[in-house]
């Protein structure tokens, strides 16, 4: 990170910094069948990965009669039933997340995921401490709304220009477009790279490490 300016390092969680495709692709199929809900394809159930959960299922099935409350408590009881390890981060995200903030750099999280769960990764992966802060999508507008974001900002007392977000989906780098913040994205997550360069980032990462 050449850029003296920026202070601030506000980070997408799912997909950028723990590898949870897999289980959150696993139990949002576990609920649809449980529901008996319409199967969707990997490809669909990875592409809404990264808004928030009810959003999200909403999403998936927006024609379909359910119980969203129920929904939500299926997946949530799905993804619980195991907690969260080191071994589930990216290779040298703990490190580079460590080396960042020994160089002086504030950290933050804006994630569509629960606040739950993003606490419970955050305890079993020993990365609380790195964190200023954070943003769930229960807490604000989902993305790619500016409001976490600007939350953020506000909270810390930096401005736009100070703070980069970085993430995996084009609804990380659409949210930092509306909040008028720089973008990174990441090509490892679950979008693909020439989505995430229709946002205009400054640049997309094949490795975390390439932030140091």
């Amino acid at each position: 990170m050449n850029n003296k300016k920026i202070k601030l390092l506000i980070f997408d969680w799912d997909g950028t910094i723990m590898n949870s495709e897999a289980k959150i692709v696993g139990c949002l199929k576990s609920m649809a069948t449980t529901l008996k809900l319409p199967k969707c394809t990997d490809i669909e159930l990875k592409n809404i990965i990264g808004l928030g959960l009810e959003n999200a299922i909403l999403t998936l099935f927006p024609t379909e009669q359910f119980d969203i409350k129920k929904a939500v408590k299926i997946y949530r009881n799905c993804y619980f039933s195991s907690e969260p390890q080191s071994s589930d981060l990216f290779e040298n995200a703990k490190s580079t997340i460590e080396k960042l903030y020994d160089r002086g750099y504030i950290l933050a999280i804006a994630t569509g995921k629960g606040e739950r769960g993003l606490l419970s990764d955050l305890k079993n992966t020993k990365l609380t401490k790195f964190f200023a802060t954070y943003r769930t999508a229960e807490q604000t507008k989902n993305k790619p709304h500016p409001q976490m974001i600007n939350e953020i900002l506000q909270q810390l007392n930096f401005k736009s220009s100070q703070a980069i977000i970085i993430g995996d989906t084009t609804y990380d780098l659409e949210m930092a477009q509306n909040a008028k913040v720089a973008s990174i994205g990441v090509s490892y997550g679950v979008h693909c790279p020439q989505d995430l360069q229709k946002y205009k980032p400054l640049s997309i990462i094949d490795n975390i490490t390439e932030l140091l």
